[in-house]
């Protein structure tokens, strides 16, 4: 029996023999641990040996990003029905998947170094034909410039690069024109001499055409490209769409690992304009008052623009996009590097960063920010009839961290607040029945420092004292129900006082109108991206201006 194929009949094989079977190629996966490669192994083992599907393990590769385990001799995966055994490449030994080179290191240099062999091939092959410019220069465009535009589909670079790379084409190109070395370039770029395709040029337009395509379309690509655009966003701490923000903001600001930011920088470099023909809301951060982008900006103009824009991108890393998310609930003090840290579930360990000491003193400095958090009570409270209470200051944007309920383990004497009489109180938990209402001592608020701390002290006896939990005269104690106390997450002593303590959490210890809720954490959280596929369009105003040349370039295309 013989079996036709695209290349012909095959060989005679009898039912004896093994029947033909097929080889899987450009086949990728991808997984975020050995584990999980390993399950997709087994899976795919599976499917390709019920459908005669061999893998040919010595032309396998794997690249392992940010590697688990030390030992590199354990970096390999049993793939097909043999077990081959397949290693890891070396972080620095690119591999190729249909015709683009990776690499698990960081850089660009093996693909600079393909580019360069690409252009030393085609150029040797032009040097010693006896062909005339124009040959020469359709050589280039129509057969160099699409190899090196696909080399480079992953790879921007800045426009010096490009010329430096693509310095010996010009010389060849030159020499064929018999023109002088040194002549200038734009002179071949012209219509009257050949048209000669620029590579940065060349680069350029392919690279923004097809981002611009890919976030139009309706696909999982345009899925991936916002998210990637949103994460250079909060990067970046702007706080509106990123496609039409200034390009004062993003051409100076570069971001490693993210092209698709990238290109965007470039389109607003050369004076590109995104215009969404539908309502960009969720590209915008939900803020109150001035963004830190700009607050900094306005309020430090004798820093560095280095340094403003290292204040920005450290607040940016602490979920901060917001002045007034520095300022605690009543806007009567600034959150303190302990409580910020708290919020962000990490350590507070070592001295307070300078970048956060400049923004706090420029955050106290400002008189303005006290004025956007005063509401009138009237709006919250129709009943208050007390002129006191008629103004004010409530921060919406205040950070409220969440707050965990006591534990039922009698052996803990967690500190807990709570609400008595439209007032925040603070104590000690003293007994916890198995019922849910535990005894609790009264600790009182002395004050509050300039620090954003509280200072409590143990009550010596008030009107919350309960008599039938506390008897004596001395002290004071009172019933709670569990569900109605949080937990105070940060605490100390003061000066070896037992009496006293310190606390450095964020809690609210201002009077309440009404109930005091145990508030979740508001974290600015950026519109997730399995909402965005809607019916969203880019259109794009192109305007160049190249000064070197002669030509001016003035087109307006909307895709």
């Amino acid at each position: 029996m013989r079996i036709i194929t695209a290349y012909g009949l095959t060989d005679t094989f009898t039912a004896r023999d093994e029947l033909p079977f097929s080889i899987v190629d450009d086949t990728q996966w991808i997984a975020k641990s050995k584990n999980e490669a390993k399950k997709i192994s087994l899976i795919a083992d599976e499917f390709f040996d019920i459908n005669d599907i061999k893998i040919n393990g010595e032309k396998s590769k794997i690249i392992v990003v940010n590697p688990e385990d030390i030992n590199e001799n354990e970096r390999f995966l049993e793939i097909g029905k043999n077990k081959d055994k397949v290693f890891a490449n070396k972080g620095s030994d690119p591999i190729r998947i249909l015709g683009v080179w990776f690499k698990a290191d960081k850089g660009d240099k093996h693909i600079e170094s393909l580019v360069k062999k690409e252009i030393s091939t085609i150029l040797g092959a032009i040097r010693r034909k006896h062909i005339t410019h124009a040959q020469a220069i359709y050589i280039v465009n129509a057969v160099l410039l699409p190899r090196l535009e696909y080399r480079l589909k992953t790879t921007i670079w800045e426009e010096k690069k490009y010329e430096e790379i693509f310095r010996p084409v010009m010389k060849v190109i030159k020499h064929k024109a018999r023109l002088p070395a040194n002549y200038h370039d734009n002179i071949l770029l012209h219509s009257a001499q050949g048209k000669l395709k620029n590579l940065w040029r060349n680069q350029l337009a392919a690279q923004i055409t097809e981002f611009l395509v890919a976030l139009n379309s309706q696909t999982k690509q345009a899925d991936i490209l916002k998210m990637r655009l949103k994460k250079a966003q909060l990067t970046l701490n702007i706080t509106s769409c990123i496609l039409t923000n200034d390009p004062d903001v993003t051409v100076p600001n570069k971001i490693l690992n993210n092209h698709t930011y990238n290109v965007v920088r470039k389109a607003h470099d050369y004076f590109f304009k995104f215009h969404p023909l539908t309502e960009n809301e969720e590209w915008n951060i939900p803020i109150i008052g001035p963004s830190v982008r700009d607050f900094v900006y306005e309020q430090a103009p004798e820093l560095v623009k280095k340094d403003k824009e290292l204040i920005i991108r450290k607040a940016a890393t602490l979920s901060i996009y917001g002045v007034l998310q520095l300022l605690n609930y009543d806007a009567s003090n600034t959150i303190t590097w302990q409580q910020i840290c708290d919020f962000n579930k990490r350590q507070a360990r070592g001295r307070t960063p300078k970048w956060f000491t400049i923004l706090l003193g420029l955050v106290q400095q400002s008189t303005q920010l006290k004025d956007l958090c005063k509401i009138s009570v009237e709006s919250l409270n129709p009943g208050s009839e007390s002129e006191r209470d008629r103004e004010t200051s409530i921060n919406i944007q205040a950070i409220k961290v969440t707050k965990e309920t006591p534990s039922t383990d009698g052996r803990k004497k967690e500190f807990v607040y709570t609400q008595q009489d439209h007032t925040l109180v603070i104590g000690q938990i003293n007994k916890k029945n198995r019922s849910g209402r535990y005894s609790i001592q009264h600790w009182a608020i002395k004050k509050g420092d300039d620090n954003g701390v509280i200072v409590i002290q143990r009550c010596n006896g008030c009107a919350l004292n309960d008599k039938r939990v506390n008897k004596e005269s001395h002290n004071c104690y009172f019933n709670k129900e569990c569900s109605d106390l949080a937990c105070i997450n940060r605490i100390s002593n003061c000066q070896n006082n037992s009496n006293t303590k310190i606390i450095k959490d964020i809690i609210e210890i201002r009077n309440h109108q009404g109930r005091q809720h145990i508030y979740t954490s508001p974290r600015i959280r950026f519109l997730e991206c399995r909402n965005i596929r809607q019916q969203s369009r880019i259109r794009i105003d192109v305007t160049v201006i190249i000064l070197t040349d002669v030509i001016h370039f003035d087109r307006r295309n909307t895709f």
